[in-house]
């Protein structure tokens, strides 16, 4: 599943929309044998990042000089913003944090430890 190898990778580091989108990208050039639309892995995209901030194993931020900074926002707040900017940008495949970065919250640890624990 695409949300576990996000919640895999960021135990290592942030996460941006970018590498959730390439995630999503493999995935469906390997199910469909070639590459999909760039609007079709977006959707997946941010469905894969929508779901994981809306069941409390994402947290949506930005990057700056110091690290992550969550946003001041609830989740559904989260969702909202990352849909908005995300389906505003001029490119589907956007650039690294024009959307958003990604922290893992405990539960996303959590999730993790189970997921790599049975691979």
């Amino acid at each position: 599943m695409i949300l576990d190898e996000v919640l895999s990778a960021v135990q290592d580091d942030w996460v941006a929309e970018v590498e959730i989108y390439s995630l999503c990208l493999e995935a469906m050039s390997e199910e469909a044998g070639h590459d999909p639309d760039p609007v079709d892995v977006r959707a997946a995209a941010i469905e894969v990042a929508a779901g994981g901030v809306e069941q409390g194993l994402l947290v949506a931020g930005d990057l700056t000089r110091s690290g992550f900074v969550a946003w001041d926002l609830s989740p559904q707040e989260s969702v909202a913003r990352l849909r908005e900017a995300w389906l505003g940008a001029a490119h589907p495949d956007v650039d690294w944090g024009e959307v958003a970065w990604f922290d893992s919250t405990e539960a996303g640890d959590a999730r993790a430890g189970q997921s790599t624990s049975h691979s």
